[in-house]
């Protein structure tokens, strides 16, 4: 029996890259967070495994995660994703901010609480965050080495914490037999 060949799509296995759970992983490195003070080894509250990242910051403050070794691109990596706990008040204000380097070379910036489960950081509870650049007010594509997750405004906001950071892989399209 002859089969006739057939174009058809596949989704590939990409997988999503960790950025933070329990400490650091992949090449991410401390020491970029800035207006605050930083734990990236917090024992309360967890959502999972042993730690999670515990923020106060003031001023602009923010967790950073930047990336020495290597640079990331939206044709790998589609967006974050992470867990985001209020503490006993909740209502931070919270924007991710996208740097194609790692100074200040901000290529995106946005505000966290359309992409919050919920709609805001919630006090008490874990929410989770899921942020796709394609999916910003200004489409963001191209290369990246530092993510930071920056406090609104100018005073002081009440500690907040993450768990389980990861850059969500693109679902890349394999087209069978070289047909497109």
């Amino acid at each position: 029996v002859l089969l006739a060949a057939s174009a058809f799509a596949v989704a590939a296995s990409a997988q999503d890259l960790t950025i933070y759970d329990d400490a650091l992983r992949n090449d991410f490195v401390p020491g970029y967070s800035y207006n605050g003070t930083v734990n990236f080894t917090n024992a309360t509250p967890i959502r999972a495994g042993s730690a999670s990242i515990a923020f106060t910051g003031s001023g602009n403050g923010a967790v950073s995660f930047p990336n020495e070794l290597r640079s990331f691109d939206t044709t790998q990596y589609a967006g974050l994703r992470f867990q985001v706990h209020g503490g006993s008040t909740g209502a931070q204000q919270l924007r991710l901010q996208v740097y194609s380097d790692l100074g200040a070379t901000l290529a995106r910036d946005v505000e966290l609480d359309g992409f919050i489960a919920g709609g805001s950081v919630a006090a008490n509870q874990w929410r989770a965050v899921d942020v796709r650049f394609a999916q910003l007010a200004s489409p963001f594509s191209g290369g990246f080495k530092r993510l930071d997750i920056q406090i609104e405004g100018n005073g002081a906001q009440p500690t907040f914490y993450l768990d389980d950071v990861a850059l969500i892989a693109a679902q890349a399209r394999i087209f069978v037999d070289g047909f497109e």
